[in-house]
């Protein structure tokens, strides 16, 4: 099949993809193995200390940004939820004395890089089996180069919340009304939250431009909780919404300014904007 990526993102060991095609979306699923790759002075007592510790590796060459063909030892890490544990496992067995590489790439980078693909690329699908959602192999059919590709019909909302309180100071505090795309919705919290679901699911939203986001949706996410309705932003049946959750921001020097910057807050099956983030 053919359609266009729009994002991916990992699960568990596996590397999930959000692809639109004839107006339908599409989760699908492909298998990453993501490599390190180590230099040091003493190839062979490095490789020796990783068998002894029984971390599978073997060595390989690779090119430099110069051209230059350098000798590696490449660690295939076959569970990606292993990636950053078995970096910091060999910085702490070598003593930080050995050259990591691929090792502070996101994994969604990676695995885009390592298939040549980009967002809002026109890609080609094999799937295994008919009907299936596993990925046999996947290609772009446009350059990253191009200048001028076609762009999905994105279903984009808004999305506001006014409580009594600020959410900045206090997520423990009562919603008063949602103002989604133009509808300003209020009533009881429970009354708010069930025409809110309603709404949002019929809209079926992909692009979310949200005030404050970073803080709104986990708002919101406790507050269905907190009312036992079922409800999560995540687009897809298999992505539940555990992952969204207040976690505290941090602060930033900016041109002689001191800006605080909240916990992002990523969407599975859709694209959350934070717009004052």
């Amino acid at each position: 099949m053919k359609g266009i990526l729009i994002d991916c993102y990992r699960l568990n060991d596996e590397i999930i993809l959000w692809v639109k095609s004839g107006g339908k979306d599409y989760r699908f699923v492909d298998k990453f193995v993501p490599c390190i790759y180590l230099r040091c002075k003493n190839m062979k007592q490095l490789r020796g200390l990783l068998l002894k510790k029984k971390i599978d590796s073997y060595f390989t060459k690779k090119y430099s940004f110069s051209s230059e063909e350098l000798l590696t030892i490449c660690v295939p890490i076959k569970r990606i939820s292993e990636y950053e544990k078995t970096v910091k496992r060999i910085e702490l067995l070598t003593d930080y004395s050995v050259e990591i590489y691929n090792a502070d790439v996101k994994i969604e980078e990676y695995y885009l890089f390592e298939r040549d693909l980009f967002p809002l690329a026109n890609v080609e699908i094999e799937l295994v089996g008919d009907g299936g959602v596993r990925i046999k192999s996947i290609r772009a059919l446009d350059s990253s180069d191009d200048l001028d590709y076609v762009m999905p019909e994105f279903q984009i909302s808004t999305l506001k919340v006014k409580t009594v309180e600020n959410l900045f100071k206090s997520l423990n505090t009562k919603l008063e009304g949602i103002r989604f795309n133009n509808d300003l919705i209020v009533g009881t919290e429970q009354e708010i939250l069930l025409k809110f679901k309603e709404k949002y699911l019929s809209f079926n939203p992909d692009i979310i431009w949200a005030e404050n986001g970073n803080l709104l949706l986990p708002y919101l996410s406790f507050k269905f909780k907190q009312y036992g309705i079922d409800f999560k932003f995540n687009r897809f049946d298999e992505d539940n919404d555990d992952d969204i959750e207040f976690k505290k921001g941090d602060y930033y020097f900016s041109y002689s300014r001191v800006v605080f910057r909240s916990h992002s807050i990523f969407l599975k099956g859709r694209l959350h904007f934070d717009i004052r983030s």
